[in-house]
């Protein structure tokens, strides 16, 4: 697709032609899915833009279009993009319920690294909303998912996640969460990630952690 290769080097004026370009002929075919696919790449250049309205309404549309042609997954992937936006927007409530129903349907169309992933989304916004029991139980969620799965990409982030969260809310439980940050280190070198690696290792200094990972001497380096 080569909007998709103008989007991801950033040429986002060309990528956005383009798709507009493709909704228009779905339109004409009244190929109503792929009219749906053409929003939500819209709507991800737009917000790649800094238009938040104008990607919410694109998302918003690609949601009813995905529910009217019965795309449950593809559903849930709207869904996931307007949570994103509720939260950037300050809606917490908004954002949770959005999320929740985003991990509904992952359970039901049996998609367990997108489970994962609302898991992740609906700890955000529980800790923005001092929920804390419930953010560690979704934090714990979505880990326990890239485990089962033996997902690194997966795994890595949400170590990391769930080690500054207890490093924030539980000082007392600073070994566990010094323990989590050190296995997130080893994954996200384990695919070669040493970027969000060298990110981890500067939580894990900030946190306070008595003993450094062996492989920090490389990551300062």
């Amino acid at each position: 697709y080569y909007g998709d290769i103008l989007a991801m080097t950033g040429k986002t004026q060309q990528a956005l032609a383009i798709y507009q370009r493709d909704l228009k002929t779905r339109q004409t075919l009244q190929d109503r899915q792929g009219e749906g696919v053409a929003l939500s790449k819209l709507g991800d250049i737009l917000l790649q833009q800094g238009d938040v309205n104008g990607a919410q309404a694109n998302y918003a549309t690609y949601l009813a279009i995905m529910r009217e042609v019965g795309a449950r997954r593809s559903e849930g992937v709207a869904l996931s993009k307007l949570g994103d936006i509720l939260r950037q927007q300050g809606d917490v409530n908004g954002a949770q319920a959005t999320y929740a129903t985003y991990l509904a349907i992952m359970r039901e169309v049996g998609d367990r690294r997108s489970e994962g992933v609302a898991w992740y989304q609906l700890a955000q916004v529980y800790e923005q909303s001092d929920d804390v029991s419930q953010a560690e139980h979704a934090h714990r969620q979505s880990l326990a998912i890239g485990v089962e799965l033996q997902l690194l990409p997966e795994i890595a982030p949400s170590q990391h996640a769930l080690a500054a969260f207890i490093a924030r809310h539980f000082p007392e439980r600073r070994s566990e969460a010094c323990r989590l940050f050190t296995q997130a280190i080893q994954n996200y070198l384990g695919y070669g990630n040493k970027s969000a690696a060298r990110d981890v290792l500067q939580s894990m200094i900030a946190a306070g952690c008595p003993t450094l990972p062996e492989e920090t001497d490389t990551l300062l380096q």
